[in-house]
């Protein structure tokens, strides 16, 4: 019987590329934990994955892969292309959204230095309250943008996308979170302004 932590080592061969792997505490491997590895190592999606091992498909991908026969020095044949980000749809989609975040972060740029400006006293009291009410509508107007583009993200469906596009997402909600900070302590300093 396999020892929990023992560790077997299996070649991965996709194209004409043949990649030696380790598998540590191979007894409670799976297909899909074998999946997730051969898609960092080749760049074609687990889900685009077609991995064969003595001729038999490997599935389904809850089964342990001793249950299929992979012992240590095995062969595993992987077909499948690896993910065109360029011509991925989920991709481009996000990249588009990448641009609206882009937006948001110069339009909070400008604003802060505006906001700046009134702080060090450039603008005479009566034109500071003035622009403190357009400044007020033009962050909340920037939330708003962040915001829907949180949505948007929100509504693509990724489950079964490559690492690289749903890394793309984090990434992007991310910043647009940082954004959305970043226009609620502005708000504030316009608030805290505007009662001096």
């Amino acid at each position: 019987m396999e020892n929990s932590s023992t560790s077997i080592s299996i070649t991965i061969i996709h194209g004409q590329a043949k990649n030696r792997i380790t598998l540590h505490d191979y007894s409670n491997q799976t297909v899909a934990s074998l999946s997730a590895m051969v898609e960092e190592l080749t760049g074609v999606p687990a889900t685009s994955q077609k991995l064969i091992h003595k001729g038999k498909s490997l599935h389904p991908r809850d089964q342990l892969l001793s249950e299929h026969g992979v012992a240590n020095n095995s062969k595993i044949m992987v077909l499948g292309k690896k993910l065109d980000l360029e011509n991925d749809a989920f991709y481009q989609k996000i990249t588009e959204l990448g641009t609206r975040a882009e937006k948001a972060e110069n339009l909070l740029d400008e604003i802060g230095k505006e906001i700046d400006g009134i702080e060090q006293d450039f603008l005479a009291p009566e034109l500071a309250v003035l622009s403190l009410g357009k400044l007020e509508k033009r962050i909340k107007k920037t939330n708003e943008l962040c915001l829907q583009t949180l949505e948007t993200l929100d509504s693509l469906s990724l489950k079964e996308e490559s690492k690289q596009v749903q890394a793309a997402r984090k990434s992007l909600v991310e910043r647009l979170h940082a954004q959305l900070d970043r226009g609620d302590i502005m708000l504030e300093k316009v608030k805290r302004l505007s009662t001096k």
